[in-house]
């Protein structure tokens, strides 16, 4: 019985870890729309150690590293993310802009084709995956993929 009302007595102490997760990811996303990212950093990485096995803390702490020019960070960062759960879109997105920014142009490409399998309509993944496939002077792939933008977007000028 002692046992019994010892976990019963820990179980408001568990309930408040979750609501202090939630609160950190919260109070770190609002300062990242204030443009406060050393300090949303700071509460994503109290939401991390408190829950490592999240993969939202990591990604909204990559755009807060991108933001401030640590790509490899950010990077690192949306790989852990993705390791935790692999089906969000967003993250292969920011990961291939941080491999256009330290020039690995290739592991880009791989990201966006990634991403534009299960979200084939984000205008702005084809135009990067473009621009990485002529920076590996792979052109035809490069106007294959431009074909396919000018087929499903027509009225886009910037297709041409």
């Amino acid at each position: 019985m002692r046992r019994v009302l010892f976990w019963l007595a820990w179980l408001p102490l568990a309930a408040f870890a979750q609501i202090n997760t939630d609160h950190m990811i919260r109070m770190g996303r609002n300062a990242l729309f204030y443009d406060e990212y050393v300090l949303s950093i700071r509460y994503f990485n109290q939401a991390i150690e408190a829950k490592p096995y999240l993969s939202e803390p990591y990604y909204y702490r990559a755009v807060a590293k991108f933001y401030l020019e640590d790509y490899w960070g950010a990077e690192a960062d949306c790989s852990a993310s993705i390791a935790r759960n692999p089906f969000i879109d967003e993250v292969y997105q920011l990961r291939g802009l941080c491999r256009i920014k330290t020039e690995r142009y290739a592991e880009a490409v791989e990201d966006y084709t990634h991403a534009l399998e299960d979200n084939p309509d984000d205008v702005s993944m084809w135009y990067n995956r473009v621009l990485c496939r002529i920076e590996l002077k792979d052109y035809d792939q490069a106007d294959a993929d431009l074909d396919e933008m000018i087929r499903r977007w027509p009225k886009q000028s910037k297709n041409y």
